[in-house]
């Protein structure tokens, strides 16, 4: 038995029974319809549900033949990495060594697999508002930040959905993000587990709590270019749906809404630049190079003021006429 739930399908077998199979099951559909319930969670099963033509399931840890000595372990796993590597970009390892013959991805999505056990997880804390800064506290004293089960499962999907997409790439990182996806995978998560009054995490080889945990901390500006900024900016230019709906998430903590805020600020800045730039002499030198709205009326464009006197001079004559004729 299956349980299919916003095209992502919910498998227990491989467990020692079908009571466990079920209770499985169950449990995964539970954290499903939490994660539901938060924007940032919608807008992942939105992407997640544009591209059907591909299957993503979700299995108990235990059935993975290479889980490893940590049978609690969670990890996502296409069926086809080739195709689940993003076009024309070198495969690499997690480490970063490229794979033998230099082989590229080709970018078309493949079907995978969330290898994910709810019970070796904390239970989803429910944090109220008023108590966001005391369960904050105690999450990081215990170096919990990311770690409840319906915040590993989050992790897991965004894995999976940049898998089915072909957008993988495993380029390396610094300040223990490992990669491009594991930076992408933590960020999403942190804004999920920000929405839900839950503290952020800091990288991916630890659980304790990130020290920038505001957005203008943690992306200051866009100049000069750091490996935040790029790997959002990709982000942003390859998901673009979603990633305009989770930048309105109101989050406490939202770098991709920051991205955005950042880039309007750098749009504004280079229009105003180049408008100032091609003032001379009262005369707009460049006129026909600048959008429609950046000829300003007033001395510093002549040709408003022949435009308006000419205006002008029609508009008395059509009133010497009407008062002829009456």
């Amino acid at each position: 038995m299956t349980i299919k739930y916003m095209g992502l399908i919910i498998d227990g077998k491989g467990l020692g029974g079908n009571l466990q199979a079920q209770a499985y099951e169950k449990q995964v559909l539970t954290l499903l319809k939490r994660i539901r319930t938060t924007l940032t969670g919608r807008a992942l099963f939105r992407e997640l549900r544009r591209y059907r033509k591909h299957i993503v399931r979700i299995r108990p840890s235990e059935t993975d033949k290479d889980i490893g000595p940590n049978q609690n372990e969670a990890r996502s796993r296409a069926k086809d990495w080739k195709r689940a590597m993003a076009r024309n970009q070198p495969m690499l390892y997690n480490d970063g060594s490229p794979w033998a013959g230099n082989v590229s991805g080709t970018g078309r999505g493949s079907d995978t697999t969330v290898f994910f056990t709810p019970s070796g997880y904390g239970y989803p804390l429910t944090v109220l508002k008023s108590d966001q800064a005391i369960i904050a506290k105690l999450l990081c004293e215990l170096q919990l930040a990311g770690a409840q089960a319906d915040e590993v499962l989050f992790h897991e999907l965004v894995h999976a959905m940049r898998q089915i997409r072909g957008l993988v790439f495993l380029g390396l990182l610094r300040d223990g993000f490992q990669n491009e996806e594991e930076f992408i995978a933590i960020l999403l998560t942190n804004i999920y587990s920000s929405e839900t009054h839950r503290p952020p995490r800091s990288n991916h080889l630890d659980l304790r709590c990130e020290a920038d945990d505001t957005d203008a901390v943690f992306l200051p500006e866009l100049n000069p270019p750091t490996y935040r900024s790029l790997t959002i900016g990709k982000l942003v230019l390859q998901q673009q749906e979603m990633a305009l709906e989770i930048g309105a998430v109101p989050a406490d903590f939202n770098p991709i809404r920051q991205y955005y805020k950042l880039e309007r600020i750098s749009r504004v800045n280079q229009k105003r630049s180049a408008w100032a730039g091609t003032q001379v002499r009262g005369r707009n030198r460049n006129s026909h190079l600048l959008p429609r709205w950046g000829k300003v009326p007033g001395p510093l464009s002549a040709n408003w003021h022949r435009r308006h006197r000419h205006r002008a001079a029609v508009h008395r004559r059509c009133q010497g006429l009407i008062k002829n004729r009456r």
